[in-house]
């Protein structure tokens, strides 16, 4: 069963990384696209907004009929074929940069504005310049010696409406490809550092999602093995008693009924261990009807356990008192609450010296009803202390006394007070005796 979670725990961390990487992909990929979307859009904006100003402030420089009468400007007019390498190169910064080139161009299609004085072989793009000629708006990419550019054509009209030219934008796309590039870059170094980092993490929490599983196993474990070790001497009991019985075939009627009352004795404690084994077991499963609420007189519940504990108490030479104080109610289960009291007080008659005092008192502090079992005696351990509620466990002490108990009592007087909304601790110190403590909550009617 470990190893089949153990398996199950590595397949999750898996299954984990696997969806946290593929949502981090198409996260990734989706940023990417969205932002490719958004800088196209904004280059888009971008070009048609300065090519609609130009072809408006441009309208009577295009225009044919007051052409001549005005002189162009030498950044209006063409350039010369005779440009240095100076201005060649400036050119292709100014493309490459990033800025936005202008032409004005008339119906015949001769560039009648250059705003930037730069000639670049393939602009303005003839075939986009006749569809802004036909009176529409085109946008296109073209591919130059210098690269992508993007370029947006538009018509220029007078003021009759009439098409008298066209006003062509052209940008390079050096840095709008450099800008997705880096959005690509940004998204695959997200989803490596993701495809490193989810299965760590996944594995990390799959461990800590486990770590219930990887404990209830070891818990049912030791459980398994203290019940096995608990039940196997009252069981070597029975078989040393039978087999006596069987290879003495002349024992005494006497003799016979002594061992039968062994026998006796070592199946009561074994149904005992079955019944307590039984409680817990439905306790962690929290079995309906293991604990049957109900108004309850503690004090009476107190006075009348204690009274059937006070004979043992005498026969093992020790003294048993009470305080109680009267009126105290709650609400619980009569048999368990004195159940576990029972075990309190047992446990205290077991491990009060010859002549020692046991005291059991009940009192209302606030709220809550409060009883104390407090023995003489040598104490308890301080690492004894923080375990003595354990399952099956008991202390050095009393692992050298036959009659002890499993160990299982006090786990169990502590699963029922806890059932009840109450708390059970215990207090020692070195030759004082040990005082155990039960708080429960009053009824509303006290």
């Amino acid at each position: 069963g470990e190893r089949v979670f153990a398996s199950v725990g590595r397949r999750l961390a898996l299954l984990n990384a696997v969806v946290v990487i593929a949502l981090i992909a198409v996260v990734g990929l989706a940023i990417a696209l969205v932002l490719r979307y958004e800088l196209d859009q904004e280059e888009s904006r971008t070009l048609h907004s300065r090519a609609e100003y130009a072809a408006q402030a441009w309208l009577t420089d295009i225009d044919p009929s007051s052409r001549t009468s005005r002189t162009p400007s030498p950044s209006q007019s063409e350039p010369s074929d005779d440009r240095d390498d100076d201005d060649d190169h400036g050119g292709r910064v100014v493309l490459e940069g990033g800025d936005v080139v202008l032409y004005g161009v008339d119906t015949d299609g001769n560039v009648i504005i250059n705003d930037r004085g730069f000639t670049f072989s393939g602009l303005p793009d003839e075939a986009s310049i006749a569809v802004a000629l036909s009176g529409e708006t085109d946008e296109r990419v073209v591919h130059l010696s210098d690269g992508d550019v993007r370029i947006v054509s538009v018509p220029v009209e007078n003021k009759d409406g009439e098409i008298v030219g066209a006003v062509q934008a052209a940008r390079g796309q050096t840095q709008f490809q450099s800008e997705l590039r880096i959005a690509l870059y940004t998204s695959l170094i997200g989803i490596v550092l993701g495809a490193i980092i989810a299965p760590l993490t996944g594995l990390f929490l799959a461990r800590r999602a486990m770590q219930p599983i990887d404990a209830a196993f070891a818990a049912q474990r030791a459980f398994i093995a203290d019940a096995s070790h608990e039940l196997r001497t009252p069981l070597a009991v029975l078989r040393a008693n039978a087999e006596m019985l069987e290879r003495v075939p002349d024992l005494t009627e006497e003799d016979v009924r002594a061992e039968a009352r062994n026998l006796v004795s070592e199946v009561d404690e074994i149904a005992r261990l079955v019944d307590d084994l039984i409680f817990l077991a439905q306790a962690d499963e929290h079995a309906p009807g293991l604990i049957q609420l109900a108004p309850v007189d503690l004090s009476a519940a107190v006075s009348a356990e204690v009274s059937a504990q006070r004979h043992r108490a005498s026969l093992a030479g020790q003294t048993l008192n009470e305080e109680i104080a009267g009126g105290i109610a709650v609400s619980g289960d009569l048999n368990r609450l004195r159940q576990a009291l029972r075990t309190l007080i047992d446990n205290a008659i077991h491990y009060t010296p010859s002549g020692g005092k046991i005291s059991v008192s009940l009192t209302r502090e606030g709220n809550q009803a409060v009883v104390r079992v407090h023995n003489t005696g040598e104490g308890i351990a301080d690492d004894d202390l923080r375990r003595i509620f354990d399952r099956f466990y008991r202390s050095a002490n009393a692992r050298g006394q036959r009659g002890g108990g499993g160990g299982l009592g006090l786990a169990i007087a502590k699963t029922i007070i806890e059932a009840h909304e109450g708390t059970i601790s215990a207090e020692s110190r070195p030759n004082a005796g040990v005082t155990f403590t039960i708080r429960l909550p009053v009824s509303e009617s006290n």
